[in-house]
């Protein structure tokens, strides 16, 4: 009997799953391996996003900052610059932005 599990009940031989000789389990019918093909291609999706997310998040902590703060226009200091070189805001504006940000939560 093969031990795998469908919405939580056991399930066997009897219903399209096989062991070969080494003990790999394979699928009997087309409608089952389709089922698996489509299960991985959503994992390969899953993966795909998740890879890109980490991407984009990486880029956005390398890029380049602004020399001058996007809302006030003051030059943001050297100082916040290299503790954040992404840094769009002087540390002002950034704290005002989260505090904003923190009382719609």
């Amino acid at each position: 009997m093969v031990h795998l599990a469908l919405h939580g009940r056991p399930y066997g031989k009897g219903v399209g799953v096989e062991r070969d000789r080494g003990g790999k389990v394979h699928a009997r019918s087309p409608a089952m391996k389709l089922g698996n093909a489509a299960f991985e291609l959503a994992e390969l999706r899953t993966a795909q996003e998740r890879d890109a997310g980490i991407s984009r998040a990486r880029a956005a902590v390398n890029a380049r900052g602004r020399t001058f703060c996007v809302d006030c226009d003051e030059p943001i200091s050297a100082a916040r610059r290299e503790a954040m070189p992404s840094a769009d805001r002087c540390l002002a504006c950034q704290t005002r932005k989260e505090r904003q940000r923190g009382r719609r939560g």
